[in-house]
């Protein structure tokens, strides 16, 4: 009989796979991406879901390390574009 920590010793139950939190996931993802996007516009909408699907992903029980690492990201990511843009439109009104 298997004894890894899934198993019951005495009936032989495994408890059920645990649940994956899509939207911590997809947070996580998207936030990463808003970073690695922030030169360009399209870096500002993906940090926004990012934010959206990390403060969803909190309210799960599983994966809430993963949505507060996306919220963060996409936070970054949102600030980063958002510096980028200002930075862009004085060097643009320089000339």
């Amino acid at each position: 009989m298997p004894t890894d920590s899934k198993t019951c010793m005495h009936c032989g139950y495994q408890a059920p796979p645990e649940t994956r939190n899509g939207y911590a996931i997809a947070s996580l993802a998207l936030g990463v991406s808003s970073v690695a996007l922030c030169i360009w516009t399209i870096g500002t909408p993906i940090a926004l879901l990012a934010v959206v699907f990390g403060l969803m992903g909190m309210k799960g029980t599983t994966g809430r390390g993963m949505a507060i690492a996306g919220f963060v990201f996409g936070l970054v990511g949102f600030c980063l574009d958002v510096a980028v843009l200002v930075f862009s439109t004085i060097a643009m009104s320089g000339q």
